[in-house]
């Protein structure tokens, strides 16, 4: 299952949520992996980099 593919090549959620198992108990509090996904599923691929680095400035700045 860990290196099942879909018709793209790209490892399909039952195989990254295998690997992931136990993930959820790095998260914290009120993240969860399904939501998580769906705003992973919500954001541009552009718009997702724009929070990225957004976010990395706000850090640096500390």
């Amino acid at each position: 299952m860990i290196n099942k593919l879909d018709e793209t090549g790209i490892r399909t959620v039952a195989c990254v949520r295998a690997v992931l198992e136990g993930a959820s108990n790095f998260l914290r509090d009120g993240v969860t992996l399904n939501g998580l996904q769906q705003e992973a599923q919500r954001l541009t691929d552009i718009e997702a980099a724009r929070q990225v680095r957004e976010a990395r400035e706000a850090m640096l700045k500390r």
